[in-house]
C-alpha cells in the first residue's frame, strides 16, 4: 500500500517554523520584536502538518555554528517589514562605497599633474546612473552649491530626479527643460510644471476657479495635451504615450497654415516619435506607416521595432549599393543607431561586417563584441608595429651604407687635395671613382623613398573601437583595468591611451563596497578650488593632504577609533569604522561617506 503524500505539509510546517526562529531572533537582537514571539504556537498550526521532532535539526542555507547552540539567522526568511527596519537602522549604516583603487590611482596622478581641475569630477558624475553617485552630488549641491554640477546631463539622467526637483526649488533657472522632456522618470514633474506655468496665451482668460486649482486627474490630462512642453524632446519620452497620440490627433485636425507656423518645440517630431520605445506609441505609429522614420527607429529598443528592423535589414540587402546609396535617412537603417542598440545585439550578430564599432563601445549587451574586437585590433596594432620595425630596421641598413659611401667620397677628395702633382690618368680614375660612388648613394636614396610608408592610420580611422565609449560601459569596467595595467606595464610607450577619466565617471561601476576594512578610508574627499584659485578642503579626510592634491579616496593611514563594544547577539556583519581626524581651523568638512537609500 502506497504511502499518502504529505511532502508539501511537511515543508509548509518547516518553513513556518523556520520562519518564527529567524524573526524571534532578530527581535531579540534589534529590539523590533518583544522577548516573547507572537508567532502562532505549534498547537496553532494545521492539524494535517507534521511537526519535525526535537531531536531532528532544521535544515539551514547556512551552515550550523558548532560552538553554540543558537540557530544562525538568514535575513531573507525574515517578514518584509522586520527586514526593512533591519536594514534601515543597522546594516545600512555598515555599507560605505568608494571608487575602484585604480581609478582613484588614475584621479590622483591628473590631478597631480594638473591635468584636470577639481571641480571637473563632480561634473561628470553627473552623467552617472549610479545611485551613489547621486548621493555625492547631493553632498556637493547641499555643501557649494550648482556651481559645481553639469545641468544638461544631470537633467537627462533617469535617477537624479530628487536632485533635481531641490534645484529646481532654489535655482528655477538653471533647469534645461529640453534636456528634461526626454527624461522618462521625469513624466510627473513634467506634468506638474505644465500645469504650473500655463502659456501666455492663457493669462487673458478668467481667473481659475477653487475646482480649477484642484490638480486635474490623469484621464484629463491625456484628453488635452498641454500646449507649454518641449515637444521635440517630449516626443521620445515613453511614459508620454497618451500625450503624444492626442497631440498627433490635434496636430491632425489642423489646417496647414497653421501648423507650418509652430516652432519646432511645439509640435511633434516625428524622428524622436520613432525612437520611443513605449509600446503604446509604436503600435500608433506602425498604424502611420509614412511617418515611421526607419533611421531613428533603429536605435529604438522596443520588441516590434527590433522585429521591424529584422525585415528590413533583409529588404536592403536585397538591393544593389546604387540603390540603397538613393534612399534618404528616413528610409534605411542607421547601422551607427543600431550598432548602439542594446535589444539589437543578434541582428548584430549576424551582420558584422555592418556594425559600426564606436556606436557599439558603449553597448553593454554587446560585451563579448568588444572583447573579440579589442583582441583583433591589438593583433593588427601588433602586426603593424612589427612591420614597422622590419621597414625602420632596412631603412637603416641603407642609411648606414650611404654614409660609408660618403666617407669614401670624402677620403678620395682629400687625396687628391693632398697629392696636387697626381698624373693625368691616376686623377681621372679618382674622379670617376667619385662620380661612380654618388650614382650609387644616389640609388641608394632613391630605394629608400620607394619605401612605402607604414604609418598607423588604423588607429585613426572612423570604424574602430572608441575607448571612451567603453569607458562609459558598465559591463566593460574589467575590460578598462586591464587596458589600465596593461599600459603601466608597457615601458616604451607604445600603448596608446585608452582610460579616459571625464567618461569613467559616467560608468556606474566605478563604485566598490567597502566591507569596512580599516585598510581603507570610509569617505569620500572632496576638495574645489575658490575664485582666487586657491584650493579649500571640504573634507574631514584631508587634514593631511597639500593644498593642490586630491583624492576621491585617498589611500592614506588615518589615526583609526576603536569601535563600540557590540550588542549581544548582534548580526556577523562588519561595521564600518570612524575615522578620527581633527578638524582643522578655518576649514568645512563634509562627512562623504556614502550610505544606499533606502
Amino acid at each position: 500500500m502506497s504511502r499518502p503524500y504529505k511532502s508539501r505539509p511537511r515543508q509548509e510546517a518547516k518553513y513556518d517554523k523556520e520562519i518564527g526562529k529567524h524573526t524571534e531572533a532578530a527581535g531579540q537582537v534589534f529590539g523590533i520584536l518583544p522577548s516573547k514571539s507572537k508567532l502562532p504556537s505549534k498547537s496553532k498550526l494545521p492539524s494535517n502538518s507534521i511537526l519535525p521532532s526535537k531531536s531532528k535539526k532544521l535544515r539551514s542555507t547556512q551552515p550550523q555554528n558548532q560552538d553554540t547552540k543558537e540557530p544562525s539567522l538568514i535575513l531573507n526568511l525574515l517578514p518584509h517589514e522586520i527586514l526593512t527596519r533591519i536594514v534601515e537602522t543597522h546594516y545600512k549604516s555598515t555599507l560605505k562605497y568608494k571608487l575602484r583603487d585604480w581609478i582613484s590611482s588614475i584621479l590622483d596622478d591628473q590631478l597631480k599633474n594638473k591635468i584636470i581641475d577639481p571641480e571637473d569630477w563632480s561634473r561628470w558624475l553627473c552623467a552617472n546612473t549610479n545611485i551613489i553617485a547621486i548621493e555625492i552630488l547631493k553632498k556637493v549641491y547641499k555643501e557649494r552649491g550648482p556651481t559645481f554640477l553639469d545641468m544638461k546631463e544631470l537633467c537627462k539622467n533617469p535617477i537624479a530626479l530628487p536632485l533635481i526637483e531641490q534645484i529646481r526649488k532654489d535655482h528655477p533657472n538653471l533647469i534645461e527643460y529640453d534636456e528634461l522632456a526626454g527624461n522618462s522618470a521625469a513624466y510627473d514633474l513634467l506634468m506638474e510644471m505644465a500645469i504650473e506655468e500655463p502659456p501666455t496665451e492663457m493669462a487673458t482668460e478668467e481667473p481659475p476657479t477653487e475646482m480649477a486649482t484642484e490638480e486635474p486627474p490623469t484621464e484629463m490630462a491625456t484628453e488635452e495635451p498641454p500646449t507649454n512642453l518641449h515637444w521635440g524632446n517630449f516626443s521620445a519620452n515613453s511614459k508620454a504615450h497618451s500625450l503624444i497620440i492626442a497631440k498627433s490627433e490635434k496636430e491632425d485636425q489642423m489646417f496647414v497654415e497653421d501648423y507650418l507656423m509652430l516652432h519646432d518645440y511645439e509640435k511633434l517630431n516625428w524622428e524622436k516619435v520613432s525612437s520611443n520605445s513605449s509600446t503604446v506609441v509604436l503600435e500608433f505609429l506602425f498604424k502611420k506607416v509614412h511617418l515611421i522614420n526607419i533611421g531613428s527607429l533603429s536605435g529604438n529598443p522596443n520588441p516590434m521595432a527590433i522585429n521591424f528592423l529584422k525585415k528590413r535589414i533583409e529588404i536592403e540587402k536585397r538591393l544593389s549599393a546604387e540603390e540603397l546609396g538613393r534612399l534618404q535617412y528616413h528610409e534605411k537603417i542607421d547601422w551607427e543607431l543600431l550598432s548602439g542598440n542594446y535589444a539589437a545585439l543578434r541582428l548584430l550578430i549576424a551582420n558584422k561586417d555592418k556594425i559600426f564599432w564606436p556606436s557599439l563601445s558603449p553597448n553593454v549587451s554587446a560585451i563579448s563584441l568588444i572583447k573579440d574586437r579589442i583582441r583583433y585590433e591589438e593583433k593588427l596594432i601588433k602586426e603593424i608595429n612589427k612591420r614597422q620595425e622590419i621597414r625602420d630596421t632596412e631603412i637603416a641598413n641603407l642609411n648606414t651604407k650611404i654614409t660609408t659611401l660618403r666617407s669614401e667620397i670624402i677620403n678620395l677628395k682629400n687625396h687628391l687635395k693632398l697629392n696636387p702633382d697626381l698624373l693625368e690618368y691616376p686623377t681621372l680614375v679618382i674622379n670617376n671613382n667619385i662620380a661612380e660612388l654618388r650614382k650609387e648613394i644616389y640609388k641608394l636614396e632613391k630605394e629608400i623613398e620607394s619605401y612605402p610608408p607604414i604609418e598607423n592610420n588604423f588607429l585613426f580611422e572612423p570604424n574602430i573601437l572608441n575607448w571612451p565609449g567603453i569607458c562609459t560601459n558598465s559591463k566593460a569596467i574589467k575590460l578598462l583595468e586591464d587596458a589600465y595595467y596593461k599600459t603601466l606595464k608597457d615601458a616604451n610607450n607604445k600603448t596608446p591611451q585608452k582610460i579616459h577619466l571625464k567618461y569613467l565617471f559616467a560608468n556606474p561601476s566605478i563604485f566598490v563596497l567597502n566591507h569596512g576594512d580599516p585598510s581603507y578610508p570610509t569617505e569620500l574627499p572632496i576638495r574645489f578650488s575658490s575664485s582666487s584659485g586657491n584650493t579649500k578642503d571640504v573634507s574631514s579626510d584631508n587634514k593631511s593632504l597639500k593644498p593642490g592634491a586630491q583624492s576621491l579616496p585617498v589611500k592614506k593611514a588615518s589615526s583609526m577609533k576603536s569601535p563600540p563594544k557590540p550588542r549581544a547577539q548582534s548580526l556577523p556583519v562588519k561595521k564600518a569604522s570612524s575615522m578620527k581626524s581633527p578638524s582643522p581651523a578655518k576649514k568645512t568638512s563634509v562627512n562623504m561617506a556614502i550610505s544606499p537609500p533606502p
